[in-house]
């Protein structure tokens, strides 16, 4: 074969080389990009469900002790999940239950926000989430039982605003 023409040949495959990798880049990068957005929305939806969780058991602690106990609820209930979401609305109302977890947490705020006796809304949100995680409530009960075990749903189940049924396992 002539020199000349091997020479073009190899550059021809080197160019075709090149062409094929700059166009599996540009299909790779928004595979990438949502295998991330996905990771993120998990975690971010676990994290939530987690904190749901710790404040549902701290709100039934408070809900049946004393009135003293309500002092110590700015420093039991935790918004550090739902600030995040917040802070990243393309993220948080990517979940199907955004609106469900919205209205949970819109409940938390008076109760952190006021030195008064909260116990009404405390049933409140107790009631509320036990609703939210019974059939067609909007939440996810397999993923809280994932979080806190399988006698978590039991227990979010019992829970009468004013009973007193401790945890098993939360």
């Amino acid at each position: 074969m002539d020199p000349t023409l091997a020479t073009l040949y190899a550059a021809g495959i080197g160019v075709a080389g090149v062409v094929a990798g700059v166009l599996l880049g540009l299909l790779a990068e928004p595979i990438k990009a949502r295998v991330e957005n996905r990771h993120k929305l998990a975690l971010l939806r676990r994290a939530l469900y987690g904190e749901i969780g710790y404040n549902f058991v701290a709100l039934v602690a408070i809900n049946e002790t004393s009135v003293e106990a309500m002092g110590a609820l700015q420093s039991l209930i935790h918004f550090e999940s739902y600030t995040y979401g917040k802070e990243n609305p393309l993220l948080f109302y990517q979940l199907k239950e955004s609106q469900v977890i919205n209205m949970a947490y819109a409940m938390l705020i008076p109760m952190t926000n006021s030195p008064v006796t909260q116990d009404d809304l405390i049933k409140v949100y107790i009631g509320y989430i036990r609703g939210s995680f019974e059939k067609d409530g909007g939440m996810d009960k397999k993923l809280m039982m994932a979080i806190y075990g399988k006698n978590f749903a039991k227990y979010i189940k019992q829970q009468e605003p004013g009973s007193s049924n401790p945890p098993s396992q939360p």
